[in-house]
């Protein structure tokens, strides 16, 4: 069966949290997962596995993407949490 793996949180790759000009590793409009639900919800056969568990690499430590990565594996039996390489 196919699966959706999608990478969620931030990344300490980009140097300032930024992507060329772009906040792309942590602005909110590219790590809100809430942004996902619908399709989660629309492709309730298809399992979502979500890298890093939304796991925020920057010194903020932001835990809200985390809370958000567990309230839809909770409500969704097809939404999977991948662990690595959260301390």
């Amino acid at each position: 069966m196919p699966a959706v793996f999608i990478h969620t949180g931030t990344t300490p790759f980009c140097p300032g949290g930024l992507f060329g000009n772009l906040g792309a590793c942590c602005d909110d409009k590219f790590v809100n997962l809430t942004r996902l639900e619908p399709l989660i919800a629309q492709y309730d056969n298809i399992p979502w596995v979500l890298l890093h568990s939304g796991y925020d690499f920057t010194p903020t430590s932001r835990t809200d993407i985390t809370d958000a990565a567990l309230d839809l594996a909770s409500k969704y039996a097809n939404v999977y949490l991948e662990v690595s390489p959260k301390p």
